[in-house]
């Protein structure tokens, strides 16, 4: 039984305390700090398209928000890439 525990706690732990969470074709960020952290990075395999994900809390006079790329992005949906490729995304708190 320990070796299905891991992957359990795991995506508990990703899903129910980063707020990373994927539904059919969609990668979600519903980006969460827990108390005590200031920023968590992670890289995520999603349709073969790897994302490098940084939350972060916002610096005093910074604007909360998020970038994929560089680019603004608004929403908790992340667009689906072409496999192969590699993105960054940053959401600041």
């Amino acid at each position: 039984w320990y070796t299905g525990s891991a992957a359990w706690y795991l995506g508990v732990l990703i899903e129910g305390v980063l707020g990373i969470t994927t539904q059919l074709d969609v990668l979600h960020v519903q980006a969460a700090l827990p108390e005590g952290w200031d920023r968590f990075s992670m890289r995520r395999l999603f349709r073969g398209a790897t994302y490098h994900i940084l939350v972060r809390r916002a610096a005093p006079g910074e604007e909360a928000g998020s970038l994929v790329d560089g680019q603004a992005w608004e929403g908790e949906a992340l667009p689906t890439f072409k496999a192969g490729t590699d993105h960054g995304v940053e959401i600041r708190l």
